[in-house]
């Protein structure tokens, strides 16, 4: 049952327009169910992250569209580490070296 979670959420993310992913996986609804209380506090941090990230960086992520994938991706990243799920990416070595920016804004939103 998690793969199928796992892939909708991943779906939902790409193929969706912002407010029906906002619905669908930021609740982990099958319908279009409003978000709830958490998702909006966790759409608030993500915010503050990407404030943060202009601050440090001087990137703009400030794209309500962008904010609300990162917090679909975020949500998954909580559930996967609620669960005792990890994984690490194949690719990490590749982008630290080939795109050192692009490796580095996510170990600081990670700290």
């Amino acid at each position: 049952m998690y793969d199928l979670d796992y892939l909708a959420a991943q779906l939902n993310t790409r193929a969706l327009a912002p407010d029906a992913a906002r619905a669908l996986a930021l609740t982990g609804a099958t319908d279009e169910r409003a978000a709830g209380e958490d998702d909006e506090s966790l759409l608030l941090a993500v915010g503050h992250l990407v404030d943060a990230l202009d601050r440090e960086y001087q990137v703009d992520f400030s794209d309500p569209a962008f904010v609300l994938r990162l917090s679909v991706h975020v949500s998954n990243l909580l559930d996967r580490a609620g669960r005792g799920l990890y994984n690490r990416n194949p690719l990490a070595e590749s982008i630290k070296t080939s795109y050192p920016l692009i490796y580095e804004l996510p170990v600081f939103v990670s700290r």
